[in-house]
């Protein structure tokens, strides 16, 4: 770090919140249809 400079501002509660929801959004659709695209569309 340079000096003077602690790191990063820890981020808002809400923040936290939403950000944890949409992780959580996007993980269920993972498991719901798989990882990927079929190898045809590539």
């Amino acid at each position: 770090m340079h000096e003077g400079h602690e790191g990063p501002e820890p981020l808002p509660a809400e923040v936290e919140r939403v950000g944890s929801v949409v992780v959580d959004a996007a993980l269920t659709v993972h498991r719901a249809l798989g990882p990927g695209l079929l190898e045809s569309v590539y």
